[in-house]
């Protein structure tokens, strides 16, 4: 079985309604993962509150590991979600508690001892110093057999060095066609990418020897998958009715990851990781109930 270690934020995201629906990326990434036949783990940090117990149960329901789960003195972390047309803005609340999670020596040792097929992670829990310093450490000294990384640019929770910290240390990224354009206001992707992702994928791989591949999300319009050798794959959309995105990208990385790691072909991973993020969208939650096959 797939092993998967997934770094970052637990939010709980609220709705126009006032509803409260458990989330955050690398959440998610860990939920969907579960479903499509992973074992997997969350590396994160809750709040000494109400929202923090709900969470771990929240977790345990979906078959995520809480084992590196710590607790922090800040609030357990929430985003208000507002909804236009099916597509999300959030309002990220902070301070939060995944904004201090740490590193410690039990944390590590267990990391070391579970043998991690998978990192993943991305930029909102590097937001803050302590965050970013333990996923600095994580990446410096625990080994996993591949890392993926997801951006996910929240406003006002990215800046230069916590996205130059996922080019140069994933061998899977994953960047979608929204976020692209926000990429060029930092110099260093500048220099890499003066024209844009597709007019600098030889530079891009060439600058950063890990990165073996560019997943390219294009929302209704499928994903390209680009490779270090030169070549590309499409994945085409598959047709559904949007009831909301959030949680899309996150079941397509999970999905993605999880099959590719298992020894499927970049075609067949693309065509689950179309085929669970169409259904994920139909759906208000961002990990509505499903089993595999769709």
């Amino acid at each position: 079985m797939i092993k998967i270690l997934s770094f970052g934020e637990i939010i709980w995201d609220v709705f126009p309604d006032g509803d409260a629906v458990i989330g955050g990326a690398p959440l998610n990434f860990a939920a969907h993962a579960v479903k499509c036949g992973a074992e997997a783990f969350l590396f994160s940090a809750i709040g000494e509150d109400a929202l923090g117990e709900r969470a771990i149960r929240a977790l345990q329901n979906l078959g995520v590991k809480t084992d590196l789960i710590g607790k922090s003195a800040l609030p357990t972390g929430r985003c208000l979600v507002t909804l236009k047309n099916g597509s999300p803005s959030y309002e990220v609340c902070r301070p939060a508690a995944y904004d201090h999670i740490l590193l410690n020596e039990d944390a590590e040792g267990r990391i070391g001892a579970e043998q991690f097929d998978a990192f993943c992670f991305g930029t909102l829990a590097a937001r803050e110093q302590i965050s970013r310093h333990a996923l600095q450490k994580t990446l410096e000294r625990c080994k996993f057999g591949s890392i993926f990384c997801d951006i996910n640019l929240r406003p006002n929770c990215y800046d230069e060095e916590s996205v130059k910290l996922c080019f140069e240390n994933a061998n899977l990224l994953k960047i979608s066609e929204e976020e692209e354009p926000l990429l060029s206001a930092f110099p260093f992707y500048q220099s890499v990418c003066p024209k844009g992702l597709q007019n600098g994928l030889d530079s891009l791989f060439d600058t950063y020897p890990n990165l073996a591949l560019v997943l390219f999300t294009k929302g209704e319009k499928g994903a390209t998958v680009y490779q270090k050798d030169g070549t590309c794959v499409e994945i085409p959309p598959c047709p559904t009715t949007v009831a909301s995105t959030v949680g899309a990208g996150d079941s397509f990385g999970a999905a993605f990851l999880t099959s590719y790691l298992g020894g499927a072909s970049i075609p067949e991973a693309g065509s689950l990781a179309s085929r669970v993020s169409a259904f994920v969208v139909s759906k208000k939650e961002a990990v509505p109930e499903y089993r595999l096959p769709l």
